[in-house]
């Protein structure tokens, strides 16, 4: 590395003096850089993001990269020299969309040039890494009704997949499918096993599942609630059951108690409460929900908090700030031990400055901090608010300096002191609108409006580095000469930034996506005539979603969005009804589960109604809810879902002058929503096993609210299964051997409600009542090769991996010809026709066990293979007998002798 610097003398003899710090510095070095496309699985779904990176061993750091693509035939191809295709040239981004052909396979591989113009030669051979694209996938296990995995199920899907047909030894199976479809249908089945109805799938997402194939013999009818009706299934009449389309396998399932996509009515969260404003909600991780919002009080506005328990029940409204002015706004974050964290803008000697108080995860509250007491600002306002898993605090808002509006930044450390205030943005113009985020990788993310030089809104972002530095300011929107305004942000799980606004100018809503360090073009995906308000929420997987109001001849509707690959969007849909009325603000947020949730107000004879909706498990849009229905005028809102999947949302109302609240419904009374079926149990079900799907949801660990499976066989009622505990996902539970072979029993799910409380709900599925059956299974090893003369070794490994007990349990192994058995531990019960050991009875999920046998080979055997075969088999009926029989080839050499010859010196 060289620095330089100059001295200059005038022609007065005047001498300048040398420059402390150097005027230039570079480094001059001759090693290439040393890049590498990062790994990659075998499958990749088409659309998704390559990466490469790597090192300058020089020290000049690497300027470029160049990736280069090659189309192969099939993934085990050896590639050609010459056919490589350029696909990027000179990028300074170490990560992009790519999109190819589905079902084929590419191979990829970069190099770098450094800044010293050192230039890093290809790879040889079959590059840096290679992968096949897909367009949908489904993945998952198939197994029987004790959750032993199934051998050679197949899965056949419509379209048709190109790999993935049959399960493995584990029950594994991963299926892909090569064409675009809006539908995937799938199916499951083995000979022996009973009958799964085929499923449909949206093509938005890949799918993930555990089937369980029922058993032949099962007893229960409509187990899968594929019917038109519950029959032959009972209900209860005190709370309902009924059919729904939240299945886990098919079409349909049942539903006890509540249906989680209703609304309760409005609770008014403070009676006291005047021109509340700034609602601001969060959910904790055991289901509190903290609520914050700023009120009036003798004429001074105060900062109130409030949380809801998990049983529906208030604390008392609790006044925060306590400071004798009176609070603009807020903004609100919880940390990771569930403490609450609250920040407002407040006018204090003559300026608006920004007040910081903490409440523990015990409930108590902190001493009141101004944030900004060192910093010689102006008014501030627009706070947001970002906490660490650390416990550091970030906080952005905007401040006026002595022309302009600018994004501001300060954070309060783990020690509980506030940093020195810096100015983020520095643009031209009226800073307005911000959002932040803080990603997974501990990276802060800022987006503003600013009006800039031009005087029309454009999109700014900058990003604060995990290390604390700050990335140079960027503008996003392109077209300088309308307003990108209004926009959303959302920060994906791999730290991609996604970003959409309204163009106004060419009424057009764009978007773009940050990888690393480049943003893509922008993408115009709609032309609608009429739009403001978009809002954006990436999924796990990378996926952006997009909503926002838009019109057609003076009718209004919230359609709906997502991406479909690099650069494509699908059709927008309309998400709510049809109306004559406008639609301001849109939120739009996602679950655990991948549901998305999204909400809206529209204009109704002047006032402002609230309305929400959800997607379900297939990606289907219910019918919009109207959460304000009534005398209400909406203005704030806020949604966040609970881990169930359940809508929480709080609004300020002006014309109800006060904070109202609604979410899952509260139950009207106590009692049982019950699903029975009466059965008789076959004397032949010797292992007579219950095996179901259900999800859970607003159950209480206080036991006011639960989910039981019961037994009545006339006399005694036995409860086979209990729990309190929620179940978001759908969750596999089977019990057995139940005791009531030969006998008539009544089955009963029931799910337990309290009357005042949340109205708890279960969804059930593939309900079966059948037998359980062992899986014997058997390896076989050997050595590689052998000799004439030589001894082996074979070592049998055997189990049995089944949900019953394996009776008279035999292991037979065929020596290849000609071997001469010499011993085995345990010696075998037989030695002819075959080695034969009678093992009796092994029960279920025994195992491993082994048997070792020592043969040699004859002195005078021939070249060839040696082939053992070896077999287990059971007197008790078995459906999985692919792992009953193993072989092992052992190839026999002859050894050969060079003769010696000695030439002696004469």
């Amino acid at each position: 590395m060289y620095s330089f610097r100059s001295q200059a003398n005038d022609r007065a003899e005047n001498a300048e003096d040398w420059p402390i710090m150097p005027d230039a510095i570079t480094t001059v070095e001759a090693l290439a850089p040393v890049t590498s496309v990062d790994p990659l699985p075998v499958y990749r779904r088409n659309g998704s993001v390559i990466s490469w990176s790597g090192t300058d061993p020089g020290g000049s750091g690497i300027h470029t990269y160049d990736v280069q693509y090659q189309l192969l035939s099939h993934s085990d191809e050896s590639l050609s020299p010459d056919a490589w295709t350029n696909w990027l040239v000179g990028t300074t981004s170490p990560a992009t969309l790519f999109t190819g052909i589905p079902g084929r396979t590419y191979a990829f591989r970069s190099r770098g040039l450094d800044r010293a113009h050192n230039q890093e030669e290809w790879p040889p051979g079959n590059g840096d890494a290679s992968t096949t694209m897909y367009t949908w996938a489904i993945i998952g296990t198939v197994k029987d009704n004790r959750g032993v995995p199934i051998v050679n199920a197949t899965i056949t899907t419509m379209p048709r997949a190109f790999r993935g047909f049959v399960s493995d030894e584990n029950g594994r199976f991963q299926t892909y499918v090569d064409e675009t479809n809006p539908l995937y249908a799938v199916s499951w089945n083995k000979a022996d096993y009973g009958v799964l109805p085929t499923t449909n799938y949206n093509s938005f997402r890949d799918v993930t599942l555990e089937a369980i194939l029922p058993p032949p013999d099962q007893s229960l009818g409509n187990g899968s609630f594929e019917a038109q009706n519950l029959a032959p299934w009972q209900t209860s009449t005190e709370l309902p059951a009924a059919l729904a389309s939240q299945q886990h396998i098919g079409e349909k399932a049942a539903l006890l108690g509540c249906s989680p996509l209703q609304l309760s009515a409005p609770h008014r969260i403070s009676a006291n409460s005047a021109n509340p404003a700034y609602p601001s909600m969060e959910m904790d991780s055991s289901g509190v929900l903290h609520v914050v919002w700023m009120e009036s009080a003798n004429s001074i506005s105060e900062v109130s908090y409030v949380q809801r328990r998990p049983d529906g029940s208030w604390s008392t409204v609790t006044n925060v700030s306590n400071t004798p002015g009176s609070a603009l706004q807020l903004q609100m974050a919880l940390d990771h031990h569930g403490g609450t964290h609250v920040v407002w803008t407040e006018a204090a000697n003559n300026r608006v400055t920004i007040y910081y108080k903490a409440r523990s995860p015990a409930g108590v509250w902190g001493a009141t901090e101004n944030a900004l007491l060192a910093a010689n600002l102006p008014d501030a306002s627009s706070p947001q608010l970002a906490v660490a898993p650390n416990g550091t605090i970030h906080l952005v808002w905007f401040s006026s300096t002595t022309t302009y509006n600018d994004a501001f930044y300060a954070y309060r450390g783990t020690d509980g002191g506030w940093s020195a205030v810096q100015n983020i943005s520095q643009t031209y113009g009226s800073g307005h609108e911000m959002k932040i985020a803080l990603a997974a990788n501990g990276s802060l993310h800022v987006a503003w409006n600013d009006t800039g030089e031009s005087g029309y809104f454009s999109v700014y972002y900058r990003q604060r580095r995990s290390d604390g530095q700050w990335l140079p300011v960027q503008k996003v929107s392109t077209n300088s000469m309308s307003h990108a305004h209004p926009f959303d942000m959302s920060v994906d799980f791999e730290t991609t930034v996604h970003l959409v606004w309204a163009q106004s100018g060419a009424i057009s809503l764009y978007t773009k996506r940050w990888v690393n360090q480049d943003w893509l073009p922008p993408v115009a995906i709609t032309n609608a005539t009429v739009m403001s308000y978009p809002a954006i929420v990436a999924d796990r997987s990378g996926v952006a979603h997009v909503v926002w109001p838009s019109s057609n001849n003076g009718v209004f509707r919230v359609y709906y969005m997502r991406q479909d690959g690099a650069n494509s969007w699908t059709t927008p849909v309309a998400i709510s009804e049809s109306q004559p009325v406008d639609y301001f603000p849109i939120g739009i947020t996602q679950d655990q589960q991948d549901h998305l949730h999204v909400i809206w107000l529209g204009s109704f004879a002047d006032t402002l109604h609230l309305y929400y909706v959800r997607q379900d498990d297939e990606g289907a849009w219910a019918a919009p809810l109207a959460a304000s229905p009534g005398n209400y005028d909406v203005r704030e809102h806020v949604l966040r879902i609970d881990s169930s999947g359940a809508a929480n949302l709080v609004w300020s109302d002006s014309l109800q002058n006060d904070l109202f609240y609604t979410g899952a419904p509260l139950a009207t009374q106590t009692g049982n929503a019950t699903l029975s079926q009466t059965v008789t149990v076959p004397v032949t079900m010797t292992t007579a096993t219950l095996s179901f799907f259900y999800k859970l949801g607003a159950t209480a660990p206080a036991g006011d609210r639960w989910l039981s499976v019961t037994a009545n066989d006339g006399i005694n009622t036995t409860t086979i299964f209990s729990t309190t505990n929620p179940a978001a996902e759908w969750t596999h539970r089977w019990f057995g051997p139940l005791p009531w072979t030969g006998k008539t029993v009544t089955l009963s799910f029931n799910l337990h409600e309290t009357a005042g409380r949340p109205c708890a709900w279960a969804y059930l599925d593939d309900v079966s009542l059948g037998s359980a059956y062992p899986d014997l299974w058997l390896s076989l090893a050997g050595p590689a090769s052998t000799t004439p003369g030589a001894t082996l070794i074979y070592t049998m490994t055997y189990g049995n991996r089944g949900g019953a007990t394996a009776a008279g349990v035999t292991i037979s192994d065929t020596l290849p010809a000609g071997l001469t058995f010499i011993r085995a531990n345990p010696p075998p019960n037989a030695g002819t026709p075959a080695l034969t050991w009678n093992l009796g009875n092994l029960a279920a999920r025994s195992g491993p066990f082994t048997i070792m046998i020592e043969a040699r080979v004859p002195p005078t055997a021939t070249t060839g293979s040696l082939i053992n075969l070896a077999t287990a088999a059971t007197i008790t009926p078995e459906i999985e007998r692919d792992n009953n029989t193993a072989t092992t080839t052992t190839a026999l050499t002859s050894k050969a002798f060079l003769p010696i010859y000695v030439r002696t010196r004469r």
